[in-house]
């Protein structure tokens, strides 16, 4: 439904003007967790390749 000047009535529009928090906390760990992973793995290949 629209008026005159093409306006939307009754349509809602919300933004989101800062970041979620959780979703920032949960990425952080994710990448901190992958790189310690992999700085593991890599350093014990690398061990066992000296060997």
């Amino acid at each position: 439904m629209k008026t005159e000047g093409e306006q939307w009535i009754g349509e809602v529009t919300k933004t989101v003007k800062e970041l979620d928090f959780n979703l920032i906390t949960n990425s952080f760990l994710i990448v901190v967790g992958l790189s310690s992973f992999i700085y593991a793995v890599w350093t014990f290949v690398e061990k066992k390749l000296d060997k």
